[in-house]
């Protein structure tokens, strides 16, 4: 009976020995090779619902231990025609509630991420079919997202038309708030909020985005839809209040310095970006134009000799957006010695930095004795005969390619005389509106209330 007994346990033994190598070589294969195998098979047999396309993984890691379980190494996407529209060098997605029956991811890194987004003929159509609405409800509850190295490039008939410079982008959720940073670049956006986030098949909405950086207030609402076919429109609004530019860093001569608040409506066809098209007014108190030499070679010509006041100008301007040229309904600086008017229809490319405009200027010395010896305010005063008037076009940038000519006065308009006029006797009410406008904007709603979400992370 003890023999027998000893042989039953060794061959017990034995079998659970046989089965715990077999349980250890399932989990081996799962790791290295069925489960990646599923994934991959799941991904060619979803990915004709939402792409138009192919999708290539160099290499899929799972790890059952940990909370970042899946791993995908050399992603890409691709158009039928063989146009690469998205290169990921990795992508990680963290799951805190593996292993569940319900997993859902929480955060996403990514490195080396590349988007191209290709436009033939003026029109940009990626190849989506719809957007995955039901993956934000089933599999998703976003935290955090890490983009490393993240770059955009618009190609346009085959040639790069733009390009941006590798950024890092962290994007972390609170509980009623999320912050946005830009590690590579001096931009973090705190107290991020918005009402709804709502996204559907056929596009994506965000309501009411508010936020904090550098030192003023933000406020965007943008809607995307994809329409049949492909072509994908954007509309929207975006406003800014006390905004410091020298923290921002912006890459333009004339908002290196000064706080910035306007507000821009925006909307984008099947066009890619450098089509948009908008409509903005915005208000720079304490600009420093010295760096820009066009203004100082109006105030030059005009016979200013203390260009060293154009550190610390006030801009105001109306314009309508139309790709990188901006074309302006009103334009106008204001310094402690002198002010300047654009006459509406002239237009600046922002890229190009090439510019034709006719500009207006008064110096405050030239009419000062005039002005005194009309002390009422009111009355109607006719100082066109001291203004300077110059039509200015080329490299707004570059004085070797910068063309300055005098223009007749008998041109100037009533609206250019007021204004001037107003800023001799040192005030101007664009201001004022522009601000009173904004504070309705920013207060319709309160701008930190906490997030509502109908979908969305």
């Amino acid at each position: 009976m003890i023999r027998e007994a000893g042989r039953s346990f060794r061959r017990l033994g034995k079998a659970l020995a046989v089965l715990a190598a077999v349980a250890i070589a399932v989990a081996i294969a799962g790791k290295w090779w069925i489960a990646p195998g599923l994934i991959r098979w799941q991904l060619r047999a979803h990915l004709p619902e939402y792409w138009d396309g192919s999708a290539e993984i160099e290499d899929v890691d799972v790890d059952y231990t940990g909370v970042l379980p899946v791993a995908f190494r050399g992603v890409v996407l691709r158009d039928r025609a063989g146009r690469t529209w998205l290169r990921a060098d990795g992508i990680r997605l963290v799951v805190p509630n593996w292993p569940s029956l319900s997993p859902k991811v929480g955060a996403v890194l990514a490195t080396g991420v590349k988007v191209t987004a290709h436009a033939r003929a003026g029109r940009c159509r990626p190849p989506l079919r719809r957007l995955p609405s039901e993956w934000w409800t089933e599999y998703v509850d976003l935290k955090a997202l890490w983009v490393g190295g993240g770059e955009l490039e618009v190609m346009a008939d085959g040639n790069s038309a733009f390009r941006s410079g590798a950024a890092d982008i962290l994007l972390l959720a609170g509980k009623e708030s999320w912050a946005l940073h830009v590690p590579t670049r001096p931009l973090a956006v705190r107290d991020l909020r918005a009402e709804a986030v709502v996204v559907r098949d056929d596009g994506v909405e965000i309501r009411r985005l508010s936020g904090r950086a550098c030192g003023g207030r933000l406020l965007a609402s943008v809607a995307g839809c994809l329409r049949p076919g492909g072509a994908v429109e954007l509309r929207g609004h975006a406003a800014a209040k006390n905004l410091d530019l020298a923290r921002l860093k912006l890459p333009f001569r004339w908002a290196e310095r000064g706080l910035a608040s306007g507000v821009f409506l925006f909307q984008a066809g099947e066009a890619p970006a450098s089509a948009a098209s908008g409509w903005g007014t915005v208000f720079i108190d304490g600009a420093d134009l010295r760096r820009v030499p066009a203004a100082a070679e109006i105030l030059q010509r005009a016979g200013l000799g203390k260009l060293d006041v154009l550190r610390d100008s006030d801009v105001e301007a109306q314009f309508r957006l139309r790709g990188a040229v901006a074309t302006f309904d009103r334009w106008r600086f204001s310094l402690p010695l002198a002010a300047v008017d654009i006459e509406p229809g002239g237009w600046l490319h922002l890229w190009d930095e090439q510019v034709d405009v006719v500009a207006v200027v008064v110096l405050f010395e030239r009419v000062r004795d005039l002005l005194k010896s009309i002390p009422v305010v009111g009355l109607v005063v006719d100082l066109t005969e001291r203004f300077s008037r110059f039509r200015v076009r080329g490299n707004w940038g570059k004085v070797e390619d910068l063309l300055v000519t005098s223009a007749p006065l008998d041109g100037v308009a009533n609206g250019t005389r007021k204004f001037l006029t107003a800023a001799a006797r040192g005030g101007s009410g664009f201001r004022a509106a522009l601000r009173r406008g904004l504070e309705g904007l920013f207060n319709s709603a309160d701008a930190n209330s906490p997030t509502a979400r109908e979908n969305g992370p």
